[in-house]
């Protein structure tokens, strides 16, 4: 959903993709059994926690590499920092509506990462190193209060417009029951209300095509604070990863302390030029929309494919270019004669 697999081996596999597979997982194998829940979600606790530690290592290893060339001073600055521009548009060009957002996302954690090592590391007293921790510790505070307003009011919505299905829902097995009950000329025998009449398929057809479109409704209402709160969340994530990657590069025993300091220059140069190529190209660049676009596609394909439905990857960005769902519809209806 979030077609970030451009800057996969900087993130890693996001906690919010592993999370959605497995509170699915548990909600299906959950059987009323309070204890061996409980110990599930204990086990389960520990395997994301070598997961986490698993990707740490996976995205250090990926990203010592990645800056060893200027690290070991094999290239200069400035042909470093342009190799690690070409890389910044091959992930705007491959991802041009969550690109910018996670050029944006790694660039900022790399880069106070490497703030706090080197400050700590060179200045006098650690002084930069501690106004770098300073910026961390309210950038990450600001995260949380952005998560927490952004999930309320996502779950504040969806509540809404899933209590609008229910009565809709409701409403509709009224009437089929009156009518029941009138075709029957009555209740049951025995009091209880009579079942409902059978559905004719006209009438089936109908139900179904009001109930796609209440679905299309609420997921275009729904998905745009959805998205948002998926990437504040996203966006701690990554720093949080990042922090535990950039303290093996920095910690690394097998090098000298000033191989340490190069690594973590190499590292600033990496995520401010990620940075200024994130700010750049979210600028009047649309790309919020885009995202809730390519959310709303890809949640219809896998509504779809979980009722065995062949989803085409084509057709899913032909889709994603039309304006999702919504600009689809739109385009047909304006090619329709009167």
């Amino acid at each position: 959903m979030f077609g970030c697999a451009g800057v996969s081996d900087y993130t890693g596999e996001l906690y919010i993709a592993t999370l959605g597979g497995t509170v699915l997982d548990a909600f299906k194998k959950q059987q009323g059994d309070e204890e061996g829940i409980v110990e599930e979600e204990e086990g389960e606790r520990e395997r994301m926690e070598i997961k986490q530690r698993r990707r740490e290592y996976d995205v250090a290893v990926f990203l010592a590499r990645r800056i060893a060339p200027r690290a070991e001073g094999k290239v200069d600055e400035e042909a470093f920092k342009a190799d690690i521009t070409r890389e910044a548009q091959r992930i705007l060009t491959g991802s041009e509506d969550f690109g910018p957002a996670f050029l944006l996302i790694i660039g900022s954690a790399l880069s106070l990462e490497a703030d706090e090592y080197i400050g700590f590391a060179t200045s006098f007293l650690g002084l930069d190193g501690h106004a770098a921790r300073a910026r961390k510790r309210v950038d990450a505070a600001a995260a949380n209060v952005d998560i927490a307003g952004k999930g309320i009011k996502a779950a504040s919505k969806g509540r809404s417009k899933m209590k609008e299905v229910e009565k809709w829902q409701k409403t509709e097995e009224d009437r089929m029951r009156a009518a029941s009950q009138q075709q029957l000329q009555g209740p049951n025998p025995d009091g209880s209300a009579a079942p409902p009449a059978p559905v004719s398929e006209e009438e089936s057809a109908r139900l179904q095509a009001q109930q796609e479109e209440m679905v299309k409704g609420a997921i275009s209402e729904t998905l745009p604070l959805i998205i948002s709160a998926a990437m504040a969340y996203n966006k701690r994530d990554v720093a949080r990863t990042l922090k535990g990657v950039c303290k093996k590069l920095f910690n690394d025993a097998d090098v000298d302390k000033p191989s340490r300091i190069q690594r973590a220059r190499a590292v600033k140069i990496l995520g401010d030029t990620f940075l200024s190529a994130g700010r750049a190209a979210a600028q009047g660049s649309g790309a919020e929309a885009d995202m809730v676009k390519r959310a709303e596609v890809a949640v219809m394909a896998t509504v779809g494919k979980g009722q065995g439905q062949e989803v085409d990857l084509g057709q899913m960005e032909e889709l994603i270019r039309e304006g999702g769902v919504e600009g689809k519809v739109k385009k047909e209806m304006e090619g329709k004669p009167e």
